[in-house]
């Protein structure tokens, strides 16, 4: 998870809880004196939050409904070869060891066309991430 970041929610960028939950409208109240100046739709019910996104600064600083930025989900394909990667390895013929090519492909056919002709490839997966 990202952490909350009060100027790009304000820009609309997605907003969800610690447990995952999508935060609807926020408003951050600017000037006004009050532990809890931001405001956001949760569930339905209007809830109030500090301008780093805690639900409440009673608890040890986790709660599930914490204000975090909503990561990207992304996926591609990669091809994996025997042995470390020889950028890194000054004898890298001597270490056994698995490394990852170099690029992340749309496809699995892209993957799989744009191989290392030199390396001795293992297989051609596909990897999720969040950004």
């Amino acid at each position: 998870m990202k952490k909350f970041n009060l100027e790009e929610a304000l820009q609309g960028k997605p907003v969800v809880t610690r447990d995952g939950r999508k935060v609807g409208q926020l408003v951050h109240f600017k000037g006004i004196k009050e532990v809890y100046p931001v405001k956001a739709v949760l569930d339905g019910e209007l809830e109030e939050y500090t301008a780093e996104g805690n639900y409440t600064t009673h608890d040890s600083g986790c709660n599930r409904a914490d204000l975090f930025m909503e990561s990207a989900k992304r996926e591609g394909w990669v091809n994996l070869y025997n042995g470390p990667n020889p950028e890194y390895m000054y004898d890298f013929k001597t270490v056994p060891g698995v490394h990852i090519g170099t690029g992340t492909w749309n496809s699995e056919q892209a993957a799989i066309e744009n191989a290392d002709p030199d390396k001795t490839k293992i297989a051609t997966v596909h990897i999720e991430w969040e950004e």
